[in-house]
């Protein structure tokens, strides 16, 4: 059996003013997601038990970034936000890397309203991987577009 264990982190990036109080955070964490082997020796785990919230900027129009800590990456692991129209654009699945620049997740996000999205994680182990586990700390910023 593969584990990969996610520590969900959020921040805030810069803004202009402290009276726009955008915020950002992650349900559930941290998370394990078990990659069982397939037969062909491949396994893929999946898990949609987190969800993002957010609220954005009364003056500009915000996005929201990910990226992952991890000195050592041995299996492969994407997010993706499942965004509703109305709460801004889903840039699809992201590839968590190791020494990864933050990604964009979600893009146009032009309303101060709180709004929330599922979070779909997905881990995969491929034959050449040995069993053992990776722990990413993955980090969610929101800041201007």
């Amino acid at each position: 059996m593969r584990t990969v264990a996610l520590v969900l982190l959020a921040g805030l990036g810069g803004f202009p003013s402290e009276a726009d109080a955008q915020s950002i955070s992650v349900s559930q964490s941290p998370i394990h997601i078990a990659v069982p082997f397939g037969p062909d020796g491949f396994g893929v785990g999946a898990d949609e038990s987190s969800e993002l919230s957010w609220k954005g900027s009364n003056r500009s129009v915000v996005k929201i970034t990910v990226h992952t800590e991890i000195a050592l990456q041995r299996f492969s692991l994407s997010v993706e936000a499942v965004v509703r129209d109305r709460d801004g654009t889903s840039t699809g699945a992201v590839a968590l890397t190791a020494g990864m620049s933050a990604r964009d997740l979600v893009v146009d996000i032009d309303s101060p309203a709180r709004r929330r999205a599922p979070l779909r994680y997905e881990a995969t182990a491929e034959a050449t991987a040995a069993s053992g586990s990776d722990t990413h700390t993955v980090v969610y910023t929101i800041s201007q577009q």
